[in-house]
């Protein structure tokens, strides 16, 4: 689980299935990302990584001055590499899904084409071949780039899936079901939908307003989607026994889904 340090552009990872104990330090100036990684086992203890990595932090604003507060272009910050992808092209990744005791290799392309909404495709390897599949994957991803809506005045410094936004947009919650689940809330048996208080779900459900929920069964374009509507959100249970009920309402839409 990462959390994020008291102090700017410092963050503690704690990583301890890969013994990785440490903090990281970011600061991003135009195209390019300056990153270090000071770990506790290296410098002694966790204070002392800690004072390692301010230390850094406070050379690297030396060095580079206050960022430029100007607004960019939502194209411009797609286009910046954040992390190594396994395709050398940002957006496109490769995919290996474990279903049904059988092994799936797909790329898939991922974009935003209007602000705090995520578009993916994603092609199999068994289906066009690995260099094929790659190649749509990412023709997908520059032709969705290319379809990127500029945001509202004033909502690019809001921070991402942050609910309902200007303009009467709808904030979605996305959520990947199995066959037999999905198959209860399309036939309406189904009205709440339970999720462990883990800090990944904390992070996507509190302190967020949605309106839609987008049910998937699978990760292919062909996968069955269903819109629900967003009823509310309530937390039972303390410690390792809590968790959310997530209310559904009215069923909005299904696609290709076959009961």
């Amino acid at each position: 689980m990462n959390t994020p340090s008291r102090t700017p552009g410092i963050s503690r990872i704690d990583q301890p299935a890969k013994h990785n104990h440490g903090f990281f330090v970011r600061i991003q100036r135009g195209r390019k990302m300056h990153s270090a990684f000071f770990s506790d086992k290296a410098h002694g203890s966790r204070a002392k990584a800690l004072a390692a990595a301010q230390q850094h932090y406070q050379k690297l604003l030396a060095r580079l001055g206050p960022p430029k507060q100007r607004r960019m272009p939502r194209r411009w910050w797609a286009e910046i590499r954040r992390r190594k992808g396994s395709s050398g092209i940002v957006g496109v990744q490769k995919q290996i899904i474990w279903c049904d005791g059988k092994v799936r290799k797909y790329w898939r392309a991922t974009w935003s084409p209007e602000p705090y909404v995520v578009a993916r495709e994603s092609f199999s390897v068994r289906k066009y071949g690995f260099r094929r599949a790659r190649r749509l994957a990412i023709r997908a991803r520059r032709a969705g780039l290319r379809s990127m809506q500029p945001a509202a005045s004033g909502s690019e410094s809001r921070p991402p899936g942050a609910g309902r936004q200007r303009g009467g947009r709808k904030g979605i919650l996305q959520i990947n079901l199995e066959r037999e689940f999905f198959g209860l809330i399309a036939a309406g048996t189904l009205r709440i939908e339970y999720r462990d208080r883990t800090p990944y779900w904390k992070k996507r459900l509190e302190g967020r307003h949605y309106d839609v929920i987008r049910f998937c069964n699978g990760c292919t374009r062909q996968a069955p989607e269903m819109l629900v509507e967003f009823r509310g959100l309530r937390r039972y249970g303390k410690g390792r026994n809590a968790y959310y009920a997530i209310r559904l309402g009215r069923i909005l839409q299904i696609q290709r889904w076959k009961p």
